[in-house]
């Protein structure tokens, strides 16, 4: 950050708490966001959003803290490893690049969301990147479970149970937890 976005972001805290700020402060918190990497607008949206919630005055370590989150939960969203391009499968310093640079572009545009106050994004998954490799597995996955079935005697001796507490317990329980996995199995079965 800039010395005058230091002071813009100080500014903003006096209106908070009264505040009076010199150039020792301005030296101070510029140290500061720089070595924390803060973004002018994410830092002054961390300020508000601490003044919401906290009487205390804002510090360096509050708006730190705010960003640290806010990263944590950006980094979040990649719920899945995507396979990078086809041309990068023999240079493994080329695919980490490759990867480095997907996660830093998206950190990048999910930040300037959220200090927007916008709706933090998802990153791109395989799907919605075209790849081809995985949901072939992913399809043949399916047709293995699709022709999967219990043996016989298994059928039977399932049937034979009688409907006891626990057992309506067990199912009830199954069931819920087949419900929570039921976006996931959803996908699946929507992934060509």
């Amino acid at each position: 950050m800039t010395p005058e976005q230091v002071i813009d972001l100080l500014s903003l805290a006096a209106r908070f708490d009264q505040r009076t700020v010199g150039d020792e402060d301005v030296r101070a918190w510029g140290l500061i966001a720089n070595e924390q990497d803060w973004h002018p607008r994410a830092a002054a949206r961390a300020l508000v959003d601490h003044a919401t919630v906290d009487p205390t005055p804002v510090r360096p370590a509050h708006i730190t803290a705010i960003l640290a989150a806010v990263r944590k939960e950006i980094r979040s969203r990649f719920t899945e490893d995507v396979c990078p391009p086809r041309e990068l499968t023999d240079d493994p310093q080329a695919e980490i690049e490759w990867r480095r640079q997907r996660v830093a572009t998206f950190v990048a545009a999910a930040f300037e969301a959220w200090s927007r106050r916008e709706a933090i994004p998802h990153p791109a998954q395989r799907h919605e990147l075209g790849e081809t490799e995985r949901p072939q597995l992913t399809r043949q996955v399916r047709e293995l479970v699709a022709g999967f079935s219990l043996p016989p005697d298994v059928q039977r001796e399932r049937q034979a149970k009688p409907d006891t507490p626990e057992r309506v317990a067990q199912r009830a329980a199954a069931r819920a937890a087949l419900d929570e996995k039921r976006p996931a199995l959803d996908a699946l079965r929507a992934d060509p």
